[in-house]
């Protein structure tokens, strides 16, 4: 009997473990504020892509205001949206957003496969906006 305590103990710890170390040891979101603040007025969609690391995740469109026209595009992390507002293919205009990121459960979920829900997307929590440009 006590064998099987000492192998269910051992599991128990395996599995918490691993789960510990995933935690902690995973790679850091590029959507941040640190990557946030590299993106200056006036670099291409190219380079902005080069810094979050990926295209966008949202492309909102293109936008026209009597002669003037921009396309606005987002790119979303864990906790943090940044969007970005392109014209003429360069960046005219960035916006920063924080929300309320995935709780653990939901990461280990979407890390199984399991496509996250749309209680994730941002305006479901508590935001700030951080507009400076």
């Amino acid at each position: 009997m006590r064998k099987w305590f000492r192998r269910i103990g051992l599991a128990a710890g395996l599995v918490l473990g691993i789960g510990a170390m995933y935690y902690f040891l995973r790679p850091a979101d590029p959507i941040s504020k640190k990557s946030f603040e590299r993106i200056q007025v006036g670099m291409t969609e190219k380079e902005v892509e080069g810094i979050l690391g990926a295209p966008a995740t949202v492309n909102w469109g293109t936008f026209v205001m009597g002669s003037r026209g921009w396309e606005m595009k987002c790119w979303t992390g864990r906790g943090t949206e940044i969007q970005i507002s392109f014209e003429n293919g360069k960046v005219f205009q960035k916006d920063l957003l924080f929300f309320d990121s995935p709780s653990m459960w939901e990461r280990f979920l979407e890390f199984l496969g399991f496509p996250p829900d749309s209680r994730r997307v941002p305006g479901g929590g508590k935001q700030k906006r951080v507009d400076l440009a």
